[in-house]
């Protein structure tokens, strides 16, 4: 049953169709949410600044939804999706709301991953959005990963705190946050960290805790 279900969700029809009808229902569902953010995060998109956005894994929806919002600059983020077959879904996804991805993972090969990610901000002068506990946890860790990126690329990182004001957790490992109808989402840029490389991970790890929250 299983390998059924996973033959499935790798077919073609079935990934084309499952994509465009989440799409349409969340092209809707996003209209019944109400995104507020603050001057930094303006700031990143009017100018478009090329900076790399961090936040937790749980608000990966959040991130998702937030999108819709901003259909004028959401062309001005890469996002980095693992090359997984779940990521298959959410790449596809995005690819219909005209978000540029990067498919690279710099987990199972950090050096490999943290190359092709580099060489594509090389190429771009697009904000890179990443999970900064992803793509397994532990939930809250930062993974050292960011901190290189944003060293040899040389573009500052700007942490974000969210807030959903009704919403509910999944049993997942990250407690992934879904928004309620009619929740009011808060998403502040907590300014612009510069990382040297020559920075010290747990000093750099706090920090954006500290930024980030709960």
């Amino acid at each position: 049953m299983k390998k059924l279900f996973k033959n499935l969700t790798q077919s073609e029809i079935v990934m084309r169709s499952g994509v465009f009808i989440l799409f349409v229902f969340l092209r809707f569902y996003c209209s019944l949410l109400r995104y507020t953010w603050n001057d930094t995060l303006d700031k990143v998109f009017s100018q478009r600044l090329p900076v790399i956005i961090a936040f937790w894994h749980q608000n990966i929806l959040v991130m998702i939804f937030f999108l819709f919002k901003i259909p004028r600059y959401r062309h001005h983020v890469t996002v980095l999706i693992s090359p997984s077959r779940d990521g298959e879904w959410a790449a596809r996804f995005l690819k219909r709301l005209k978000v540029r991805t990067i498919r690279a993972s710099t987990y199972k090969n950090p050096v490999k991953g943290g190359i092709q990610v580099l060489r594509s901000l090389r190429d771009e002068n697009n904000s890179l959005a990443l999970a900064v506990d992803g793509p397994r946890g532990p939930r809250h860790y930062v993974q050292p990963g960011v901190f290189t990126l944003a060293a040899k690329s040389k573009r500052p990182v700007v942490p974000l705190q969210i807030a959903v004001s009704r919403k509910k957790h999944f049993s997942s490992w990250d407690r992934c946050v879904f928004p309620l109808p009619f929740a009011s989402v808060k998403l502040m840029g907590k300014g612009f960290v510069t990382v040297e490389e020559s920075f010290i991970l747990k000093e750099m790890q706090k920090i954006l805790i500290d930024y980030m929250g709960e």
